[in-house]
């Protein structure tokens, strides 16, 4: 399975076809590469991305939420065994 997770275009030129022209793109690149199953995540409060990926023949499976932290975080407290900072 192939996620696509972000897929962001400029305001000044958005309505050209062009998240459209990225998606066929990515796509076509993901079967060539044998993906068989992708999956792509949608805020449900952007209609126009909700209607580009219907069109491209996506069916909502799944409502939930993402998760997302940096990819080196400050380890939280209990894991180095040091004291939480205090907070104000």
């Amino acid at each position: 399975m192939a996620g696509i997770l972000d897929l962001q275009v400029r305001p000044d030129v958005r309505r050209r076809g062009l998240a459209r022209f990225l998606f066929t793109q990515m796509l076509r690149y993901l079967q060539e590469q044998y993906f068989r199953l992708i999956e792509i995540q949608v805020p449900d409060t952007n209609q126009a991305a909700l209607d580009l990926i219907r069109g491209l023949g996506f069916t909502q499976v799944d409502v939930g939420r993402t998760f997302r932290r940096p990819a080196n975080p400050q380890p939280p407290a209990e894991l180095t065994n040091q004291p939480s900072p205090a907070v104000e």
